[in-house]
């Protein structure tokens, strides 16, 4: 490698003469507010319009040395070539270091030298390329970012940006051609497909992210299009919930009893508000030796739990259809409650009630199998609406079986949207006079204060305030000492199952030492 020898400070691009991903150039109408790097060859600018004060999110590449500028178009035919006959099983490290030996032949072969700097940037570059996600694979792994959307051919790329909220990028698809294979990528990487015969794609990414997509303009006139929504590489925990305010920590110790109990419950809310990051991080209270199985459209769920079946629907072949509606081969979120159903599991865990496997999963509900799940439903009342109707047609007589109503929704705080939990309620029985379905709200957000306030009396807590009053010590004091994370919190939650009162009685232990209140 010394033959290759270190250049100086890379250079990033004001413009794209050179075919790289560039920055709105400086003037009067736009002002710079955040600048960071995602890695050595791609940096980012956020920018304010002087005028409108819209958010804008510019991608900026750095300079590739002259010596290997000239040469991408020859080396990326020739890496292509040379990459085609490697076997599909090898894996991305071999795929890498293949990779790697290739570009140096290519200059070496023509007796051309490049610095080591340069060779590592064609590197990258042609590795976005060849196994990421080409032009927005820098957006993808941008820490900040939850969501990519891509609304059609040469219109620009929107994101969604955890601290300045939506924002279009200076990134876009210049063609039908390469909006359309970019669509094919998305199905590749979720193992599916796309075509005009079957254009509307729904996937999971090898990462965990969810992609939504649309080939050509079969159903969307203004070419392709594709939604990504970022999901982190480690799953929420209860106490990241409490730390950035979603929730409290009495409701965090509330659910943790409940789960322990069987208590069924669901999380309603709107599109976007984070029902499944909310599910994900309250599984971890399910108790560590249970066995459990989840279902899914497309796999989301992420829980540590060693005796758990993961579940995902999967798309038929062909265009023909069989009387029952479906095509040869496909597997529904049915068919998977069915089989679930059968491998008697303490908990189920389901993505979305939305379809005709509700009945089932009600029957087995009023026959004691525990379930957590989400639903798109704005109240209490509209969520009974939507169960008692089509495509659901759930009897007013089953609804009951559900034990307990998370509602979680995005709110305006001090100018910026917040994702919060906004009422939490128990179901009752059913009136045997006037046939309503009472509830009993719990906790409600005070919008006044940002805070999730308990604001009734709980049935299921009579007789158990003892245990909630530990437990919520328990998540205040990992909250204050930002002990949320994924593994040290899965830890403590296993040697809580184990012996409640040690590990109690450690942790207030070291509440003393520091000086805190006694347990």
């Amino acid at each position: 490698m010394d033959r290759f020898p270190p250049e100086g400070k890379i250079s990033f691009r004001d413009d794209d003469s050179k075919g790289g991903i560039s920055a709105t150039k400086d003037n009067a109408d736009q002002e710079l507010i955040e600048a960071y790097s995602i890695n050595p060859y791609v940096m980012v600018e956020i920018s304010r319009h002087r005028t409108s004060a819209r958010m804008c999110y510019n991608l900026v590449d750095a300079e590739l040395g002259n010596e290997a500028e000239e040469e991408i178009g020859e080396l990326r035919k020739a890496l292509l070539k040379a990459l085609g006959e490697i076997p599909v099983s090898i894996d991305r490290k071999n795929i890498e270091i293949n990779l790697r030996k290739e570009i140096e032949k290519y200059f070496l072969e023509r007796e051309k030298s490049v610095s080591r700097e340069s060779m590592d940037h064609l590197q990258y570059l042609f590795t976005r390329e060849f196994m990421g996600y080409g032009k927005i694979d820098p957006i993808m792994n941008d820490s900040n970012i939850e969501d990519i959307s891509c609304d059609g051919v040469n219109i620009p790329i929107y994101v969604y940006h955890k601290k300045y909220q939506n924002m279009k990028t200076n990134v876009k698809f210049d063609s039908d051609r390469e909006l359309n294979n970019f669509a094919v990528l998305l199905a590749q990487k979720g193992n599916k497909q796309i075509s005009i015969s079957d254009p509307i794609l729904d996937a999971t990414s090898p990462e965990g992210n969810r992609i939504n997509a649309t080939f050509g303009n079969e159903v969307t006139p203004r070419g392709g299009t594709f939604s990504i929504r970022l999901f982190k590489h480690t799953p929420l925990t209860p106490i990241d919930l409490v730390v950035t305010e979603t929730a409290s920590s009495e409701l965090m110790a509330y659910l943790w009893l409940a789960i322990g109990h069987g208590k069924n419950i669901i999380i309603t809310g709107g599109t976007g508000v984070g029902k499944t990051s909310t599910l994900n991080a309250i599984s971890l209270f399910i108790p560590p030796s249970s066995k459990i199985v989840s279902i899914e459209d497309t796999k989301e769920i992420n829980i540590p739990h060693r005796n758990w079946i993961a579940a995902v629907t999967r798309t038929g072949v062909g265009e023909g259809k069989f009387v029952s509606g479906k095509s040869a081969g496909e597997i529904d979120m049915f068919d998977l409650l069915m089989s679930s159903l059968r491998q008697r599991p303490d908990y189920m865990l389901v993505g979305e009630v939305r379809g005709k496997e509700a009945y089932n999963l009600f029957q087995a509900m009023t026959m004691g199998q525990t379930t957590l799940t989400t639903m798109h439903a704005e109240s209490v009342e509209n969520m009974i609406t939507r169960l008692e109707n089509q495509p659901l047609n759930i009897p007013r007589t089953m609804i009951p079986s559900i034990n307990i109503v998370v509602k979680e929704s995005i709110v305006r705080i001090g100018g910026t949207s917040n994702r919060r939990i906004t009422d939490v309620s128990e179901i009752g029985q059913m009136d045997p006079d006037t046939n309503e379905i009472t509830f009993n709200t719990i906790f409600a957000w005070d919008q006044s204060k940002d805070m999730l306030v308990m604001t009734g009396e709980s049935v299921f807590l009579e007789g158990l305030m003892d245990d909630f009053r530990q437990r919520n010590e328990i998540i205040s004091f990992l909250a204050e000492h930002n002990m949320g994370g994924y593994s040290e919190l899965w830890k403590y939650l296993i040697k809580y199952s184990l012996d409640s009162e040690k590990a109690y009685s450690e942790l207030a232990g070291g509440r003393k030492r520091e000086g805190g209140p006694d347990a």
